[in-house]
């Protein structure tokens, strides 16, 4: 048996409830993972298989915790394996690698990144004269998204309501149409046909529903608030058999309308599953009193929401920090300034301390003020690993050994390094698939001789590099995959162009150890997975890469920055909220109406990643394009009662003022949020 006399009465009620629909309203900081790792733990006590359960969450970093907590209770490592422990994607290659020819795709596919799905749009619509002056193709390719994200497929286009979409619906009706034609002929996928493709098996196909959904007799979702559409069909069909499912999460951290995610499947839980019981976890075990006081505060105005309270236990802790200054220079300066003093005042590590804003393009001015005092950062939510031009081309290679189908990869290396293959020999290759004499563009390649538009030297140059793809596939049946790799780079010559393209010596070496990096990962691959393959490989980097949480993890004891979205699921001691303006928080552009609700929600969501010590900081104006604009207070300040906060000033103004001063300060500045509310 698990013990679950440590459990508070309503995760205790969570964790023994294992029949029939439930909805677990998981408050922040309220032990959530707990209350999972306990009840899988408690499924397998109770003799149900652990090939049986399946609990699916978001980002590799949850589901790696969820793996390590449960194998720390059951102490039996062959159990833990035979779990199903998953993100959404990893769980829709699961079923597409089983099921995905039932659609006329081939059994092997490939996984483009946003960059391929860009690359391959833009290339259908030159083909197609769509002109990307009226039509950018990140316009139209996010519209795609968030249809794929409706569980819309092009000919459902034709509602007046799908307008929201895109202005122009024939245009995107037409470009998802060839998009999604050119996916197939390269034998890919994007990240969110591995949540609608094994929606769309399910429905036309009873015999794979049936299966899939008899392995699983027991289910849990984590972040259920996050889901769009199509997962929310991908649970029904999977649940439909036995209907055991159990969500967890948290109507007031839903803070992803923006890219499909739609809080009426937690607000609607109990209608699309009748029966389904209600749990809430309002005890919450991270926030000091004052902290959680205002929390509640603010997300209690919004109206589309359970009506709940989160309570703690802990002593009411430091009082929230507020501060005016006068651009976002200053606020970047004396931000860094006070995190300075409470570093060397409590002895803290710089890792205690994280800056949160609400667009990338704010940090900037903290980064420099950082590097100013020589103070270590960790920039959350840069460049990846992966997205280096150096990985990108070495993984390209790898792709087109795996699948030559692959046309954006092969487009990407074809010509790098430099092997006289020029951007007219491209054209003559792409005009024999437009005339239909082949079906892709690796075939175009390979009958390169029958090709009268090609020069000699283009011609060989082509076969030679089909020589070498030939070459590493027989050396791939019986090398290592790092051994592979490392021979390939060797082969093309590509530390020696590094130090030419690059002057600088050490921008060259930078991108060496880049490569060098990736040989060591895949050594680490080797060493951790026991059966290693290319298409192993290739379909777990995919997936990392776009997980957002693959970078986040170090020991190094830096300051963090990062936005409040990508904060959602971490914790810090000190956190600074910065830019709490009107603009920011809530966000919104000139001439468009914010989403009160939802940008409410997302302040909800940096209160509460502060453990102990929190601070809000705003500017007065900001320079935009040369001009200094003044910028209004956030509408949510509004919200945090006054007895739960302090005003800081500045050194200078601190000497300078006396108490009464600081009092007719602070009472000005709550009265200036009031009456900007007031006049609105």
């Amino acid at each position: 048996m698990v013990s679950v006399a440590h459990l508070n009465p309503e995760q205790r009620d969570a964790v023994l409830h294992t029949h029939g629909p439930l909805l677990i309203l998981a408050g922040a900081g309220s032990g959530k993972t707990r209350v999972i790792v306990h009840r899988i733990a408690h499924l397998l006590a109770q003799g149900h298989p652990a090939e049986a359960i399946l609990a699916v969450s978001f980002t590799n970093r949850a589901v790696r915790e969820m793996e390590e907590r449960v194998s720390s209770m059951i102490k039996d490592p062959t159990l833990v394996k035979k779990l199903t422990l998953s993100t959404f994607h990893s769980l829709g290659v699961k079923i597409l690698r089983k099921e995905l020819s039932r659609l006329h795709y081939p059994q092997r596919f490939t996984i483009y990144d946003p960059s391929d799905q860009l690359a391959i749009l833009r290339r259908v619509m030159s083909e197609n004269r769509i002109d990307e002056a009226f039509h950018p193709p990140k316009d139209l390719l996010a519209a795609i998204s968030q249809a794929k994200n409706l569980f819309l497929d092009p000919n459902d286009l034709v509602h007046t309501t799908h307008h929201a979409l895109y202005p122009n619906i024939m245009v995107l009706k037409k470009a998802y149409s060839l998009y999604e034609d050119a996916l197939r002929v390269c034998g890919a996928v994007d990240f969110d046909d591995l949540i609608r493709l094994p929606v769309k098996i399910f429905r036309s196909f009873p015999d794979a529903l049936h299966t899939w959904s008899n392995r699983f007799q027991q289910i849990m979702i984590d972040e259920y608030q996050d889901t769009n559409r199509a997962q929310l069909l991908m649970v029904d069909c999977l649940a439909s058999v036995h209907k055991n499912l159990c969500v967890v999460g948290d109507d007031d951290q839903s803070i992803y309308g923006w890219r499909g995610s739609d809080v009426s499947n937690i607000l609607h839980f109990d209608k699309q599953f009748p029966g389904a019981r209600t749990i809430m976890l309002t005890q919450n075990y991270r926030c000091s009193a004052h902290i959680l006081d205002a929390a509640n505060k603010v997300i209690a105005k919004n109206q589309n929401r359970y009506d709940k309270s989160l309570w703690t236990d802990a002593l009411p802790g430091p009082r929230i920090g507020l501060a005016t200054l006068p651009d976002e220079e200053k606020e970047a300066r004396y931000t860094v300034e006070q995190l300075f003093e409470i570093k060397h005042a409590e002895k803290r590590p710089w890792r205690d301390f994280a800056i949160l804003y609400r667009t990338n393009a704010q940090s900037q001015a903290f980064e420099e003020a950082l590097r100013q005092e020589r103070i270590p950062y960790k920039l959350v939510g840069g460049q990846t690993f992966f997205e280096r031009k150096e990985i990108k081309d070495t993984l390209a290679y790898l792709k087109v050994l795996h699948l030559p189908s692959d046309e954006i990869s092969l487009r990407r290396i074809i010509n790098y390094p430099p092997r006289s293959i020029g951007n007219t020999t491209i054209d003559h290759l792409s005009e024999t698939l437009r005339d239909g004499r082949f079906n892709s563009f690796y075939q175009a390649c390979e009958h390169a001789e029958q090709i009268e538009t090609l020069t000699p030297s283009a011609r060989k140059a082509i076969l030679d590099l089909l020589q070498l793809f030939d070459l590493f596939r027989l050396r791939a049946q019986r090398t290592k995959l790092s051994t592979l790799t490392l021979e390939l780079l060797q082969e093309l010559r590509l530390f020696q162009h590094l130090h030419r393209e690059y002057k600088n010596p050490n921008e060259a070496k930078s991108r060496i150890d880049n490569l060098s990096s990736l040989i060591n990962a895949i050594e680490q691959y080797e060493r951790r997975v026991d059966h290693p393959s290319l298409d192993d490989y290739l379909e777990r980097i995919s997936l990392d890469s776009h997980s957002e949480d693959d970078d986040r993890e170090t020991e190094k004891d830096h300051v963090t920055l990062i936005t409040l979205h990508g904060a959602k699921g971490l914790e810090y001691p000190v956190v600074f909220l910065v830019g709490m303006e009107d603009g920011f928080l809530p966000f919104y552009r000139q001439g468009e109406e914010p989403d009160v609700e939802e940008e409410r929600r997302l302040c909800y969501v940096g209160i509460t990643r502060a453990k102990q010590r929190l601070y809000i900081f705003r500017a007065l104006e900001r320079r935009r394009f040369g001009r200094n604009l003044e910028r209004d207070p956030s509408r949510f300040l509004a919200d945090i009662p006054k007895e739960l906060t302090f005003f800081l000033q500045a050194e200078q103004q601190r000497q300078a003022q006396s108490e009464e001063e600081r009092d007719k300060k602070f009472k000005s500045f709550f009265s200036e949020i009031h009456s900007l509310l007031n006049k609105s």
